[in-house]
């Protein structure tokens, strides 16, 4: 089940693929939370989660995630 708003403009797997090809050390997870929301999301340096959160967030017109 999903409670999107708007469903994703990628789908999961295409983001899960650029996840990887990105960040080509970490491997993405995928949970979903108790509402039935799925996560996706990849482990950085904490030196680098506020540019990676703010690249990807920046990225939300284009993804829908």
């Amino acid at each position: 089940m999903n409670t999107f708003l708007h469903q994703p403009r990628l789908p999961a797997g295409e983001l899960v693929r650029s996840l990887r090809a990105c960040f080509s050390r970490a491997r993405p997870e995928r949970a979903t939370t108790a509402a039935g929301v799925e996560v996706i999301g990849v482990s950085v340096a904490r030196e680098r989660v506020r540019d990676v959160w703010e690249e990807w967030r920046g990225r939300h017109g284009e993804t829908g995630w």
